[in-house]
């Protein structure tokens, strides 16, 4: 998987985490491990749109309901990325089979296709 750096900042996404301590699965993280979720998908190239969307979503809890690692409330940015990363669908040019990445997480959520304001 390909990581590159983001025009997010560290403290942009300490930001979001903390804007987003009302999701649904916030409290089954850890509290810095729901921040480091959040730094982990700044690092991934994620923009700040996708970052809340991302924790603010169902995908926080099936990552935590996956872990092997952690129980509920222990869950951190590691169960998240390894949800991430084993999330595949086949590329547009129909050969890979790539985790969720900032260019296809809207086609992973089920959004390509209504009408938002940005396109897949």
């Amino acid at each position: 998987m390909t990581t590159k750096v983001t025009t997010i900042k560290r403290q942009d996404a300490l930001q979001i985490a903390e804007q987003t301590q009302d999701a649904y699965s916030c409290d089954s993280y850890t509290p810095s491990g729901w921040r480091q979720c959040c730094v982990m998908l700044a690092y991934r190239g994620f923009d700040r749109e996708a970052i809340e969307t991302i924790m603010r979503s169902k995908w926080t809890r099936k990552a935590g309901d996956g872990s092997r690692r952690h129980q509920y409330g222990d869950f951190n940015s590691t169960d998240l990325a390894l949800f991430m990363d084993t999330q595949h669908v086949y590329s547009h040019d129909g050969g890979s089979l790539v985790g969720i990445t900032p260019d296809n997480w809207r086609e992973h959520m089920g959004l390509c296709g209504l009408h938002l304001t940005q396109q897949c």
